[in-house]
């Protein structure tokens, strides 16, 4: 853990974290105890903001103010664990809280959430299973080809002779790092080496699990470079694959969220393939590694250096950090994709290993090229600010040939247009947001009518479990209805706009929910003034969407501050394994 910890602001405390911590402390008869009430209501809010606990560093010492009265705390962090231990009553392995202590940090955890790593950790410590026949690196390098290096230089082979060979893998790298090409050969030298394993592949969402099926088709159908040396049966059957969403595998239920997959009921499988692991929580992958068999084996693909969950936990980045050999981690660097937009991998590659080295100017200078460049957005005022976003945005869609995008023929057209293109915004609100950049786009394409002209693309704002969309689904309006991909029965399933879960335009969309996808084009809009959202993390996220040009608008100092502002995730995940 980062030895740097930012301070909770007390007074975003939520009515309902500030009755949780008297609602504790009435249960062990200490009412009126406003330090163990702060604490407590502060753990539920780590909980809330995306940490599995609370650093006890991050509570206010001395005094603070909670409901308009000022309250004495204690002193500092090693008073705070003298004040804690005295509740017994509360903070224990079966109480509400749990008190975890490292050689640099302390930390108070909801029960749940501390039994979740310990479930993870669990899997990880359990290191039997009935262990396949071995498969040596010259069947490896044997299996693709795209594997020109040998075994010993190249970190895919490396990867894929790792998952194939053990029980809980993970392979991690940014878009085009060449994880398409380790699932689809790992899943090959699985089949070969057993025809009738019985593998799973699931993703976070249902965007991302549709991306995990195209990448194996387009592996398997792959004949140019000949990425998949198989036979045909074998070929045919990863033809077979549907991943699934994590939840929808897990069957679980949309009011009380428990899986109907559990330890007394487990999924039917002996590999469970899970991508884009990033952007799975703490809850959701506990939930997953508990409802395996026994001799059940694990893949984890994602980006660690993308953002973490929207829900708690930054599972995947703390797994990688793990140094255990029931776990092995490759990690993939290299860029292995031939259109590569070589300014922006170079920015990508400093971002992860040596921020402080990035020359930000390049990017604002007229000659920038076009594939990555960044202009700044005056703010005298708001609607001056409004009227240049509007004047450069029409540019860059007339720069791009998408000014006529409302005269697209069909949907086909009209899908591919939605992802040649998107506006990824750091946030939803105010000049700089979602809602405005939306609104433009309607504007300077003349689309008065969201639900009515053809081309909208449109997502879904909300699970609708009965019509089989989830938060996040993109569709495309034509015809009156709004069509949405259909994998499994192929083209598209078809709603009037009044039968759909709410939904909203999206030409433009936060960069959180642009995970998992990718684009042609990809304009990425930060806002003028500082806000906590804009971190490393959300700078690689949103920039890393793009296959071919991204455009930056937002001012110099803004974007310096976003890439110094690394994303803090608290967990103790190290100590679940001791």
């Amino acid at each position: 853990m980062s030895t740097e910890i930012s301070p909770l602001d007390i007074r975003e405390l939520s009515s309902l974290e500030l009755a949780f911590g008297k609602m504790i402390a009435r249960r062990i008869d200490k009412e009126n105890e406003r330090p163990f009430e702060l604490a407590a209501g502060c753990t539920l809010m780590s909980y809330r903001l995306g940490h599995a606990c609370l650093d006890l560093d991050a509570l206010p010492v001395g005094t603070t103010t909670v409901e308009e009265s000022e309250i004495s705390l204690p002193l500092s962090r090693d008073q705070w664990i003298a004040y804690l231990r005295q509740f017994n009553e509360a903070i224990g392995p079966d109480k509400p809280l749990i008190l975890v202590e490292t050689p640099d940090s302390t930390l108070l955890y909801l029960n749940k959430s501390r039994q979740y790593e310990k479930k993870i950790a669990k899997f990880i410590k359990v290191g039997e299973y009935r262990k396949p026949a071995t498969i040596e690196p010259e069947k490896v390098h044997a299996t693709s080809g795209f594997f020109v290096k040998p075994f010993a230089e190249d970190a895919q082979q490396q990867a894929i002779h790792a998952a194939v060979n053990a029980k809980f893998s993970i392979v991690t790298g940014g878009p085009g790092t060449g994880k398409t090409t380790v699932l689809a050969v790992i899943l090959a030298l699985e089949l070969e080496r057993n025809p009738n394993l019985k593998i799973t592949l699931c993703a976070p969402t249902g965007k991302a699990a549709n991306r995990m099926k195209e990448a194996i088709v387009n592996a398997v159908n792959d004949t140019k470079d000949n990425q998949i040396k198989t036979s045909d049966e074998i070929k045919k059957k990863l033809l077979g694959y549907t991943p699934s969403t994590v939840h929808s595998l897990l069957k679980l239920n949309a009011e009380t969220g428990k899986p109907r997959y559990n330890p007394t009921n487990p999924l039917k499988l002996d590999l469970l393939v899970i991508d884009e692991c990033s952007m799975v929580s703490l809850e959701l992958l506990a939930q997953l590694l508990d409802a395996l068999p026994k001799d059940a084996r694990v893949i984890l693909l994602g980006d660690q250096n993308q953002l973490a969950s929207i829900e708690a936990g930054a599972v995947l980045a703390d797994l990688c950090k793990l140094k255990t050999e029931n776990l092995p981690v490759t990690i993939l660097l290299e860029n292995h994709r031939s259109n590569k937009n070589e300014p922006l991998c170079e920015f990508v590659t400093k971002i992860i290993t040596d921020p402080e080295a990035l020359e930000l100017e390049s990017l604002y200078k007229p000659d920038a090229p076009d594939e990555f460049k960044a202009i700044a957005i005056p703010d005298a005022n708001r609607k001056t600010a409004a009227a240049t976003l509007k004047t450069l945005l029409g540019e860059l869609l007339e720069k791009l040939g998408l000014s006529k995008w409302k005269d697209v023929e069909t949907i086909e057209d009209a899908f591919a247009l939605a992802e040649s293109f998107k506006i990824l915004c750091a946030t939803r609100d105010g000049v700089f947001g979602v809602e405005n950049m939306n609104k433009l786009m309607c504007e300077l394409l003349n689309m008065k009518d969201v639900d009515k002209t053809d081309g909208v693309p449109v997502i879904v704002t909300k699970n609708d479990y009965a019509i089989g969309l989830r938060n996040g689904d993109i569709g495309i309006v034509f015809d009156g209805k709004i069509h949405f991909p259909d994998e499994e029965k192929g083209k598209y399933r078809s709603f009037t706009p009044s039968s759909l879960p709410p939904h909203e335009c999206a030409f433009a969309m936060t960069i959180h929910k642009s995970q998992g996808s990718d684009y042609d084009n990809v304009l990425m809009v930060l806002p003028n003034q500082d806000n906590p959202v804009l971190t490393r993390e959300l700078i690689y996220t949103g920039i890393t969407r793009t296959k071919k040009t991204c455009v930056v608008f937002g001012k110099q100092d803004i974007l310096e501050l976003a890439i110094k502002r690394k994303n803090q995730r608290w967990s103790g995940f190290d100590t679940a394994l001791e």
